[in-house]
């Protein structure tokens, strides 16, 4: 067969692979193959198609193929990364994305997933560093700002993260989920009327998400607004019943508003969702301790003493 014809095959795995059929798309492929061993794109698609599939050891092989026979080849270094980062081989995703961007000093993607790369593995000044040269190159990457946002983040540099989701949102205005990251920064630099701005905007724009609720609870809980603070707790266990946290936190609130009784329900609830809860035993300790039932405190505070003494196994 002729090159002709390998390159009849290819534009037909393209063609399967843009419906949807990878694995009809691999066949294709592989008669471009047999046709053209040297078909570095005919590999690289093939890896791409089986990394589709969910398939990528197999994706793997293919990328390595692609490289042998093109080792000028940025996309398949890129896409070998994906899958190594895929299968949480994070040392060997690096490796590839720097692979493409040696070849390619200008791959904003490559970039962009090597920053994911460095901060899957704990590295999170490398990470803060690909993330800015992937902005470098396209200012209005909204993706970009997000994860330099959560580097950010994860590192307890605050108002950089506020600074970053900010972009974000600008470049963005309707990722919901972005507005409740920068609630949840606002709260911890302790600017608590912002973050329930930020988290409000975050419902605003998406009304189903129960941490949001919980964490807008948080902030009115900061701001002494124990009332509100209720009923962002109970509209977050309305989205989801088994939210431990947000009744363990209406328990607290309760308390601040003087009715134990209904803090005791919230901690029941808490603990039966989570036996070791160990803050809500504590807090329903005081909660009867308040009401005068020092026998029933005494034993929930002995009871969160033995819980917190054991620790189960990291693995």
């Amino acid at each position: 067969m002729s090159v002709t014809n390998a390159e009849y095959y290819f534009s037909q795995g393209n063609r399967h692979f843009n419906r949807g059929e990878y694995q009809l798309a691999i066949d294709q492929y592989k008669e471009a193959i047999n046709a053209n061993p040297q078909y570095a794109s005919a590999y690289c698609n093939t890896g791409v198609a089986f990394a589709e599939m969910r398939n990528h050891a197999r994706a793997i092989e293919s990328f390595q193929q692609a490289v042998t026979s093109n080792p000028y080849d940025a996309v398949a270094f890129y896409n070998m990364g994906l899958s190594y980062a895929e299968v949480t081989n994070y040392a060997k995703a690096i490796g590839a994305f720097q692979s493409a961007i040696s070849l390619n000093t200008r791959y904003v993607k490559a970039y962009y997933n090597l920053g994911l790369a460095y901060m899957a593995s704990g590295q999170f000044e490398p990470a803060v560093h690909q993330y800015q040269q992937a902005i470098s190159i396209q200012p209005a990457y909204a993706r970009a700002h997000v994860s330099l946002g959560v580097c950010h983040a994860k590192m307890m540099d605050h108002q950089k993260a506020v600074d970053a989701f900010l972009h974000a949102i600008a470049l963005n205005p309707s990722n919901a989920s972005v507005y409740y990251q920068v609630g949840l920064q606002y709260a911890e630099l302790g600017d608590y009327t912002k973050a329930v701005k930020s988290c409000q905007q975050a419902i605003d724009l998406n009304p189903h998400e129960p941490a949001a609720y919980y964490h807008i609870g948080l902030a009115y809980h900061r701001l002494a607004n124990f009332a509100k603070a209720v009923e962002c707790y109970l509209q977050a266990i309305e989205l989801n019943d088994q939210y431990a946290e947000a009744h363990y936190n209406m328990g607290l609130a309760y308390g601040s508003l003087g009715n134990n009784g209904r803090a005791i329900e919230c901690y029941q609830q808490a603990i039966q969702l989570n036996s070791r809860y160990v803050e809500a035993h504590y807090s329903m300790g005081a909660a009867y301790y308040r009401l005068g039932n020092y026998a029933r405190a005494i034993q929930c505070y002995e009871l969160g003493d033995r819980l917190d003494l054991r620790e189960l196994s990291q693995g």
